[in-house]
């Protein structure tokens, strides 16, 4: 698995990035122990898989990712915004089921 996780897709995103994007809790934890320095990775818009999840506001996923890159809190992206103002400002509006729809998009 180390192999896939460090695929980038043509939007420069990891696994790990859509995996926060998408909400999906179950993977992150393999993905990380896969490429740990994957939470690290910006892609082609300035996003840390931190900022992906905190902007679906995922607490859950976020914590996961600060236990294993604490520095990525006040990561900055291209607008200036870090994970925690996008976490406090997210509105989950986004069904599970339309998030699926989704993440194939993501995975090219």
């Amino acid at each position: 698995m180390p192999a896939a996780a460090e695929v980038q897709n043509t939007r420069g995103r990891l696994p790990l990035h859509v995996a926060c994007e998408c909400g999906h809790k179950e993977v992150v934890g393999p993905l990380l122990a896969a490429a740990p320095h994957a939470a690290s990775v910006h892609d082609s818009i300035q996003w840390l898989p931190i900022h992906c999840a905190a902007n679906r506001g995922d607490e859950g996923i976020v914590q996961q990712l600060l236990a294993a890159t604490p520095h990525t809190a006040s990561a900055a992206q291209d607008f200036g915004s870090t994970p925690l103002s996008w976490l406090l400002t997210a509105k989950t509006s986004t069904p599970p089921a339309a998030c699926w729809l989704q993440c194939p998009q993501q995975l090219r």
